[in-house]
C-alpha cells in the first residue's frame, strides 16, 4: 500500500528507553515510528534521568491492547496464582519475577500482583523480554 520499503529496526532494552530515545532523536520527517509498550510513558516516573523528554514523542494511535501472561518453568510446583500465593506464604521469602526491564509492563504487573496477593516479590530486570524468557526456560 505504501509503494516503498519499510525497515523494521528492533531496539530492545532498558524498558523501551533505547528504542524510544532513537525515535525521539530521529528527524521529524514522518518516516520514523515507535511501536512501544507502556515503558514509553512510565519510564519517566521511575527514572530521574532520561535521554529524551516526554514531549519529544507524540502519540499517533493505539495499535493494540494486550493481556499480561504469567508463566513459570515447566517443572514448577506452581500451576495457578493461588499456588503461587500459597508457596510464597510457606517459604517466607520473595518470589523471583523476571521482567523485560525496570518500568516494563511485567515490572508493574509483578509489583501490583505482589501487593494484591500480599506476596513478597523480587523483580529481576533483564534487558529485554526475550532475555527474561530465556532465563526462565533455563531455570
Amino acid at each position: 500500500h505504501l509503494k516503498q520499503p519499510v525497515i523494521i529496526d528492533n531496539r530492545p532494552g532498558a524498558g523501551g528507553i533505547i528504542g524510544s530515545d532513537m525515535v525521539a532523536k530521529a528527524p521529524a520527517d514522518g518516516y520514523t515510528f515507535l511501536v512501544a509498550g507502556n515503558g514509553a510513558i512510565t519510564n519517566k516516573l521511575l527514572r530521574s534521568k532520561m535521554p529524551y523528554e516526554d514531549s519529544d514523542l507524540v502519540p499517533v494511535g493505539l495499535l493494540f491492547e494486550s493481556s499480561s501472561v504469567i508463566v513459570v518453568s515447566a517443572n514448577s510446583k506452581i500451576h495457578s496464582l493461588k499456588d503461587w500465593q500459597q508457596q510464597a506464604g510457606k517459604e517466607k521469602r520473595p518470589i523471583l519475577f523476571a521482567t523485560a526491564g525496570t518500568g516494563s509492563t511485567g515490572h508493574f504487573v509483578a509489583e501490583m500482583l505482589g501487593q494484591a496477593l500480599k506476596v513478597p516479590v523480587t523483580v529481576v530486570p533483564y534487558k529485554s523480554g526475550s532475555e527474561s524468557s530465556t532465563a526462565l526456560m533455563g531455570g
